[in-house]
C-alpha cells in the first residue's frame, strides 16, 4: 500500500447537545481545523442525529452526533485522530476508512433530515385524523423512552437437579 493516495474516510463525532445547539458555528468550526490540519478534502458534513446516551459521557446524558466523510492520506489520519481527542468540543469519535461508499451513499439523509421532513409533514397535514399514506410514513417509536417491565414470574420453570 501507498502512503500518496488519499483514501476515504468516514468520521463520526459525539458532541454535547446544548454547546451543538448553541454553538454550532464553532463546532463546525473545529471540526474543519482538524481536517486542515491533516490536510484532508472534506467531503461532506452534516448532522446525523441527537441522541440520549447509554451512559454519562463527561457529565453529559444527551449528545449530537455529526457525520463527515473526507479523503486524507492514511499517514495523516494518526494526527487527525489525537487533534480530535485534544479538543475539549469532541466528547468521543469514530474515524474509519470508506473506500467502498460512492457519493450516492454519502449524500443520502441522516436520521436527523429525516426527522425534519417527517415534522414538515405533520405540521403541513390539514386533517386532524390524517392518517399515513404508506408504512415507511408511519412514525416509528421512540425505543429510547421505552420501558420494559420483567415479568413477575418466569414463563417456564427451571427443572434441573
Amino acid at each position: 500500500m501507498t502512503n500518496g493516495v488519499k483514501r476515504t474516510y468516514e468520521a463520526m463525532f459525539l458532541v454535547d447537545s446544548a454547546v451543538a445547539s448553541t454553538r454550532w458555528e464553532e463546532v463546525m468550526a473545529a471540526i474543519d481545523l482538524v481536517f486542515q490540519r491533516a490536510d484532508a478534502e472534506v467531503i461532506n458534513v452534516k448532522k446525523w442525529d441527537e441522541r440520549r446516551l447509554c451512559y454519562e459521557i463527561a457529565g453529559q446524558k444527551r449528545g449530537m452526533y455529526i457525520l463527515a466523510y473526507f479523503r486524507a492520506l492514511p499517514v495523516k489520519i494518526n494526527t487527525l485522530e489525537r487533534d480530535i481527542r485534544l479538543n475539549e468540543l469532541f466528547l468521543r469519535s469514530l474515524v474509519l476508512r470508506r473506500d467502498h461508499i460512492t457519493e450516492e451513499q454519502m449524500e443520502q439523509p441522516t436520521p436527523a433530515m429525516l426527522n425534519v421532513e417527517r415534522d414538515d409533514r405533520q405540521s403541513g397535514s390539514s386533517g386532524e385524523d390524517s392518517q399515513p399514506e404508506t408504512e415507511s410514513e408511519a412514525e416509528e417509536p421512540d425505543f429510547d423512552a421505552v420501558e420494559i417491565e420483567a415479568d413477575s414470574k418466569p414463563a417456564t420453570k427451571d427443572k434441573t437437579i
